[in-house]
């Protein structure tokens, strides 16, 4: 997926500053990192509420990054908790949440002016 992110948004925040940048990047890294953790915690417990506000806290760094297929996990996180699904699915979800969190964290590592 080499367009997995879409970050006009940062760049235009960092405005050609390299240094900017890498903070940027290594802020919207830990908190995709926290995202991922939480995902996972509160799909398996079933947890709508916090898993909400791990999303909302996330929110920005998503939008900055143009990663909207980090809250497309999430909408779909929602639906198998409100659905009861089984312990299978969710972890297949976790899984593929996994995967897409690590590719969208590698391209922001690898962002540059």
């Amino acid at each position: 997926m080499p367009d997995i992110i879409q970050p006009d948004k940062l760049m235009a925040i960092v405005e050609g500053d390299e240094e900017f940048l890498e903070e940027m990047k290594v802020a919207q890294v830990q908190t995709l990192e926290e995202l991922r953790e939480s995902f996972a915690t509160h799909l398996l417990g079933g947890n709508v509420e916090p898993l909400r506000a791990a999303h909302h806290k996330a929110k920005p760094a998503i939008e900055l990054l143009g990663a909207e297929i980090l809250t497309e996990k999430v909408q779909e996180a929602y639906q198998l908790i409100e659905s009861n699904s089984d312990e299978s699915t969710r972890n297949a979800l976790i899984g593929n949440m996994n995967e897409i969190t690590e590719q969208v964290m590698e391209a922001t590592r690898n962002l540059s002016m």
